[in-house]
């Protein structure tokens, strides 16, 4: 289905699909060309909202899909139930209806939301050159360039191993530029010319053809004591997915209710395709519209209880130990001080000065993963600087002011000894809730990671990389990550002191191309951090 959606198969799904590419000389030569390309469309019954996909007679998008939200379980023989819904969610904890019995104030909303388009201002632009020896560069704009890498080799058949793809800066994204459209078909453009082809599209393509964020249905369902106990909750949710599978419904089920202590809660959530673009993330995909569909509930429960909209959260409030959505046991993550902390501000309690003006609160939350991606790494230059080298892309949100300044405020480092340089090597990391997420608040922001005192190193890469500071300094310690699983403050295998068997042609053969070593082998310094998801090197 990746494919597909990168070119039309046996259907165009939504206008905008494209059917075709050409490569030529210049763009108007390509112009001209895909003027004279003539395609004969059979029309088929449209599917354009989740109703519309939904219905049991509805036309089916996809021949093969099987219908995730429906009771029937599949046949004896293999047969499944098709249709447009390719996957249900269910969070379950309690007994929901008892749990509605006991409250004395319940309060139920319908909610819906439209798909809205990030905006951007950058398109998507992207340039391929399939070599002569098979090997496949890539140089895009994108938040996901692993994922770029994986899916283009997927659509293409070939190893990951032989397609690279370089990072270039993006004017914008806000997670819509997670995925490409462009790069495969540029490969394959490429490889038939001969030559690198470049693909940007206009502003109407990416206004047509990319993913917005995911149209939907609500209804939410909350029930309270008179004293502002919750008893119970339920979220229905339907996110449209677009003409592919793969909303954001999972964000807006783990977190709608993410917020709160419940002892009862169910949540559905249904993703569901129709004759629209694919649609993609944007800012917290999925999060917003199932808050949305929470906080007004609560709002309104906070009114007809006659209590303040602050107190009920703060009584309800989610807090360490409490489980989350998906039963996951929450750490210490703020909730109620962030709520007491809004509670005091002298803006809650100020004049509004006119009958015209209002004052609204709600609370979010952000249930965090972690992606893949290389590590980045820190490093102490011969100038004193401090350097942080790293393959994050710059899309705009300050991400990498923000990784190199914290480390310096939780050593007690000047901003100004520190700078940040992009690796420049190739495939780079997407990794949100490793690097930033955990490192950076328990341990830096917390001022229990000290920078090391690192070898001299500048932006050549690992030619230039030496065990001590030419200047006779102390080398490097590892870094020490409270929390950790064991062994995580180890160098590598194979570091300084350690004898390698002689004539080991396999081990001399993974030295020479292992990143972390110098051709003799040696470790290079770099101490991995462990125990928050794939290593992350400081």
């Amino acid at each position: 289905m990746m494919a597909d959606n990168d070119l039309a198969g046996d259907k165009v799904l939504y206008k905008g699909h494209a059917v075709a590419a050409v490569a030529a000389v210049s763009q108007y030569v390509a112009e001209e060309a895909l003027a004279l390309i003539e395609v004969d469309y059979e029309v088929l019954p449209p599917v354009m909202t989740f109703k519309d996909a939904m219905r049991d007679d509805a036309p089916l998008l996809h021949e093969g899909l099987r219908d995730g939200g429906r009771d029937e379980a599949p046949g004896g023989d293999g047969s499944a139930v098709r249709g447009n819904v390719p996957s249900h969610i269910q969070l379950k904890r309690g007994d929901v209806e008892k749990g509605f019995e006991e409250a004395d104030v319940i309060v139920e909303r319908e909610l819906t939301t439209e798909a809205v388009h990030q905006g951007y201002i950058e398109p998507f632009a992207a340039t391929a050159d399939w070599s002569e020896e098979g090997r496949l560069t890539i140089w895009t704009s994108t938040q996901g360039i692993f994922t770029v890498r994986t899916n283009t080799a997927a659509i293409l058949g070939l190893p990951e191993s032989v397609v690279k793809v370089v990072p270039m800066e993006i004017g914008g994204g806000f997670g819509g530029k997670g995925v490409g459209y462009l790069e495969p078909v540029a490969a394959v453009l490429s490889r038939k010319s001969g030559r690198p082809v470049k693909m940007v599209m206009t502003r109407q393509e990416v206004f047509e053809a990319t993913g917005p964020a995911s149209g939907s249905f609500m209804r939410c369902k909350i029930g309270a004591t008179r004293d502002g106990r919750i008893t119970a909750a339920q979220l229905y949710l339907i996110y449209e997915g677009g003409a592919y599978p793969g909303s954001s419904v999972g964000g807006g089920a783990n977190s709608g209710l993410g917020p709160y202590r419940l002892d009862n809660m169910l949540v559905d959530g249904y993703d569901v395709v129709c004759n629209r673009p694919k649609t993609q993330a944007y800012r917290a995909p999925g999060h917003p519209q199932a808050q949305f569909a929470v906080e007004t509930v609560i709002d309104e429960l906070a009114e007809k209880l006659g209590m303040d909209p602050l107190d009920l959260r703060t009584l309800n409030a989610a807090r360490e130990g409490d489980r989350a959505p998906n039963g996951v046991l929450h750490a210490r993550f703020g909730c109620s001080e962030v709520e007491d902390a809004m509670k005091a501000h002298p803006h809650y309690t100020a004049p509004l000065g006119s009958p015209n003006r209002g004052r609204g609160v709600a609370v979010g939350y952000r249930f965090n993963g972690v992606g893949v991606g290389r590590p980045g790494r820190g490093r102490r230059a011969a100038s004193r600087q401090h350097r942080r080298r790293g393959d994050r892309p710059r899309d705009g949100q300050g991400r990498r002011s923000e990784i190199h300044d914290l480390p310096g405020r939780g050593a007690g480092r000047a901003p100004e000894l520190l700078r940040g340089a992009d690796a420049g090597r190739g495939a780079a990391g997407h990794r949100l809730g490793a690097e930033r997420g955990v490192l950076l608040q328990r341990g830096w922001h917390d001022g229990q990671l000290d920078l090391p005192r690192l070898p001299h190193a500048d932006d050549a890469g690992p030619a230039d990389d030496r065990h001590g500071d030419p200047r006779g300094d102390q080398p490097a310690a590892p870094l020490r990550y409270p929390g950790c699983r064991r062994g995580a403050h180890r160098p590598a295998a194979g570091g300084p002191g350690q004898r390698r068997p002689r004539g080991d042609r396999r081990q001399d053969d993974q030295a020479a191309h292992d990143p972390g070593r110098d051709p003799r082998g040696n470790d290079r310094r770099r101490w991995q951090v462990g125990g928050c998801g794939p290593p992350t090197e400081l």
